[in-house]
């Protein structure tokens, strides 16, 4: 049985990217997750960071052949590794 929601690893594995830049497509607001309630507090959401399978698969194909800008926090050796890569 296919998951229908995978949590942040498995998330960032199947884009190729790190946990953190998945992170910071959620706060760019990139790519939705999924939201459920708190199980502690009826009016809060859960921090528990999940996302849709559906979801990534979109976000693969509309971002197959885009190519991000390095980071500007990026080392100059490591931009240097990413514009020959």
């Amino acid at each position: 049985m296919t998951p229908l929601v995978v949590d942040v690893k498995e998330a960032a594995a199947s884009l190729g990217v790190s946990v953190w830049t998945l992170r910071r497509y959620v706060a760019e607001r990139l790519i939705p997750v999924v939201e459920f309630p708190s199980t502690a507090h009826a009016s809060e959401r859960n921090r528990r960071l999940l996302f849709s399978v559906d979801d990534l698969r979109a976000f693969r194909e509309q971002h197959r052949n885009a190519r991000p800008e390095p980071d500007s926090a990026l080392s100059a050796a490591a931009v240097q590794r990413w514009r020959e890569g």
